[in-house]
């Protein structure tokens, strides 16, 4: 047995249950959210060394990938305010090689998802476009509707990026039915939102207080 991996895997395991904890802490908002910025400031260090043992294991030890993977998903909007887009990137990429190599398709849902994300927040919209629509792909084939709406609403947000309206619109309006369908509320009400200032910014008024009135309800 090697020694060093085994307590190696161990540092890491027992530092994504503290990301996991952050987040979850974070999630439940109000004073919590500042608790878990606290918590993951604090174990900040020793969150990276466990990352790096992942990295440094990846490739011989199945539970050093679903680190990997775990890491860059888990505390996903802790690490967008902590990391720069650039420093989120690497990290999911990692992620994503991870995912592949655990056959875990729908981890490399998610990770496309936050990819994507990280170079529309760089300033890059047409690679995220790419990104999204293999994220689309893959979400479709395993049937996973909540995913697949995120890829949908993921893309309009490229689109927007774009100054291209009209695809945001499109992209938005498929992702809204689905994420009402699966009742994931929040991403329903950022659905509208976007689509009340897509035909606000078009000037189509009508349309856009629609859509508002509908997040306020």
């Amino acid at each position: 047995m090697n020694k060093l991996l085994e307590a190696s895997i161990r540092y890491a395991l027992h530092y994504e249950k503290v990301l996991s904890e952050a987040q979850a802490m974070y999630l439940r908002g109000g004073d919590n959210s500042n608790s878990a910025l606290s918590l993951f400031d604090h174990e900040w260090s020793q969150i990276l060394a466990g990352h790096g043992y992942g990295r440094k294991y990846l490739n011989e030890d199945r539970r050093a990938a679903s680190i990997c993977s775990n890491y860059a998903d888990i505390a996903a909007h802790l690490l967008d305010l902590r990391l720069s887009p650039r420093e989120r990137i690497h990290w999911i990429a990692y992620g994503i090689t991870a995912a592949i190599q655990l056959n875990d398709v729908n981890a490399r849902c998610r990770h496309l998802s936050n990819f994507g994300l990280a170079y529309t927040n760089l300033g890059d919209p047409r690679r995220a476009i790419t990104i999204h629509e293999e994220q689309l792909d893959l979400c479709r084939r395993i049937d996973n509707r909540l995913l697949t709406a995120t890829a949908l609403a993921n893309l309009g947000t490229a689109y927007a990026a774009l100054k291209d309206k009209r695809k945001a619109i499109e992209f938005h309006s498929q992702a809204l039915p689905l994420f009402k369908e699966t009742g994931y509320l929040r991403g329903a009400s950022n659905v509208l939102n976007s689509l009340g200032a897509a035909y606000t910014d078009l000037g189509e008024i009508p349309q856009a207080i629609a859509f508002r009135s509908e997040e306020r309800r």
